[in-house]
């Protein structure tokens, strides 16, 4: 039997090695220590490599790997503590045994946790990176407490305030908000913690999703996905003495008073769902999926539909995509392991940044001229998202632009086509209003009987859901009337722009936020594009190219003796049904370009 390493730092030096390549399969079982039954789906690496293989349901694994000896093996089950055995030579490559001892599953759920300083002891680069991040921060999420309770900003109050507004105020004055966003804070009490005072927080409102809201969760129910957060009937949260905390890489086997290293494969995506899946609580019940519940933030069911898209083999996880790796070769000061580049992930955990945002869809845009009508044809696919675009809370939206200008700046006629909703804002489109022009809206509609574009919150059905799905493209051809009267010039400027809001642009105004909820630059309220713009597509048309209509290349004399011949005869040009006739407008039009 070989020995299971569990002595804190046991490094190298203290046996002698020898440096022969290793290129036999290492193969073994993996047992619970207690029971002695074999474990399915235990992960097996060695130490610090990226190689990884899991054991079949009899326990036993075979992995392929090449290093050089001694080194550590190491096992990583779900529910047990990590284990590693030292493997010294080529005898030691089959007939491995791993005995891992299972955690004690007990919560106890008002046991003290270990602060995120205590973590940055050990782990100053990932304390770092998580405190500059929205994670560690989305308790003191402005735009969150200016819906709740309207008094984060000067125009907190202005728009919906849940508790001066929502259906639910009384018998759930609180909402379920804290549950997300401070959610430490929220189960100190969640009869009444709420998201607690905007300018007076305590510190577990300091550290939003602090570092063991992840590291101690244990479960969370697919079954019950729809509950909110750290919902005790969805979300397993491992409070207690065991000083377990969980990761993805299981090769660490820490064992100190402070913590006790243990594997937890939900953390590449499904603990992501307790915060990005949920339902409207419509009958205020604490119930999220009995009859009358609404689908609201539904980016892990779209995560679901990606991963069937591409297929199993293809598909990133949330973590290959917002945690991504790094080259840091070690995640602690005190530890032995040196790890191979692309192993250790970043913690300053982002969705909506500029590198995501341009990364998200494809774009494709075609123009064609026909017979006085300049043919838009757009597409926009999400091939890179692996959830629906735009995702998240409802206000998230999405515009699409299609604009053309002839040479005096003024708007071409659109004959067809979708416009930009109501979302888009009523007002002058310089300044960001949009409603009404040529493009789309891209957004979730969730409607309370005929009131539309509601706060969840108040949902009791969706209207409407435009946003692209995984892998799903949205196509529309928008026609426009080209100049055919004698205006100075014949080009035409066509720009095609896809542009993201944070918020529906009239609760922004009503607010008044300058800013995002975490106090960045909005761009939602800044020129030239209100909002970030994601895609764009710019040409210049020479309308003159359909003023032919003699059938020779290019505008010249025979054009004029076509048009003079064929006087007050149906234009060559321009709308089928529009009844224009050959006239002097004409002739001025085909003189300009010639």
């Amino acid at each position: 039997m070989k020995l299971t390493r569990i002595v804190f730092l046991l490094p190298t030096l203290f046996f002698s090695p020898t440096f022969s390549p290793l290129f036999a399969q290492l193969q073994g079982t993996v047992v619970d220590s207690a029971t002695q039954a074999p474990i399915a789906n235990a992960q097996i690496r060695i130490q610090g490599r990226a190689a990884t293989v899991l054991t079949d349901d009899g326990g036993f694994f075979r992995l392929e790997d090449t290093t050089e000896f001694p080194f550590f093996l190491a096992a990583g089950a779900h529910t047990y503590y990590n284990g590693t055995v030292l493997i010294n030579g080529k005898d030691d490559t089959t007939g491995i045994l791993f005995e891992l001892e299972p955690v004690d599953l007990t919560v106890t759920p008002d046991h003290a946790l270990n602060a995120p300083t205590e973590c940055q002891t050990c782990h100053p680069d990932q304390y770092d990176q998580w405190r500059g991040s929205p994670m560690a921060n989305t308790g003191l999420n402005a735009w969150v407490f200016d819906v709740l309770d309207g008094q984060a900003t000067a125009g907190g109050m202005n728009g919906f305030v849940y508790k001066r507004d929502g259906k639910h105020r009384d018998m759930k004055p609180n909402s379920e908000c804290s549950a997300c966003h401070s959610p430490i804070h929220w189960l100190t009490d969640i009869e009444t913690a709420g998201m607690g005072d905007f300018h007076n927080p305590n510190q577990d409102m300091l550290d939003g999703v602090q570092c063991e809201v992840c590291h101690r969760a244990l479960d969370v129910d697919l079954e019950k996905i729809n509950w909110p957060g750290v919902f005790p009937e969805a979300f397993t949260f491992l409070r207690g003495p065991q000083r377990i905390e969980f990761g993805l890489l299981g090769d660490v086997d820490y064992n100190t008073f402070i913590m006790r290293a243990g594997y937890n494969p939900q953390l590449r995506d499904r603990v992501c769902a307790a915060c990005h899946e949920d339902n409207t609580d419509h009958d205020a019940d604490d119930d999220y999926e009995d009859p009358g519940s609404v689908p609201h933030e539904t980016s892990f069911s779209e995560y679901q539909i990606y991963r069937s898209v591409v297929g199993e083999e293809n598909a990133r996880t949330c973590v290959d995509c917002h945690m991504p790796a790094t080259d840091a070769d070690t995640f602690c000061l005190f530890g032995t392991v040196e790890r191979s580049p692309g192993t250790i992930r970043d913690h300053d955990i982002r969705g909506t940044t500029p590198e995501y945002l341009e990364n998200a869809v494809t774009m494709n845009t075609e123009v064609a001229l026909e017979r006085g009508i300049l043919n838009v044809d757009v597409s926009i696919t999400n091939d890179k998202a692996g959830h629906a675009v735009p995702t998240g809370v409802m206000i998230r939206n999405m515009i699409l632009l299609v604009e053309a200008f002839d040479s005096g700046d003024q708007a071409l006629v659109q004959l067809s086509g979708d416009v930009v909703d109501v979302i888009g804002g009523s007002g002058d489109p310089d300044q960001g209003f949009y409603a009404g022009l040529p493009g789309k809206s891209f957004y979730k509609n969730m409607a309370d009987g005929e009131n539309q574009r509601v706060f969840y919150t108040e949902a009791d059905r969706i209207a409407e859901d435009t946003r692209i799905m995984p892998g799903e493209t949205y196509q529309d051809r928008f026609r426009f009337e080209l100049p055919h009267t004698g205006q100075a010039g014949a080009e035409v400027d066509l720009d095609v722009r896809l542009i993201y809001r944070r918020s529906f642009f009239e609760l922004t105004h009503q607010k008044g936020w300058t800013e995002t909820g975490l106090g960045l630059p909005l761009a939602d309220i800044a020129p030239p594009h209100y909002g970030h713009l994601m895609e764009r597509f710019e040409t210049q048309v020479d309308a003159c190219t359909w003023k032919d209509s003699d059938g020779q290349p290019g505008i010249d004399q025979g054009d004029l003796h076509t048009l003079t011949g064929h006087w007050q005869e149906p234009a060559p040009w321009g709308n089928e049904d529009d009844g224009a006739h050959i006239d002097v407008r004409h002739m001025t039009a085909v003189v300009n370009c010639y």
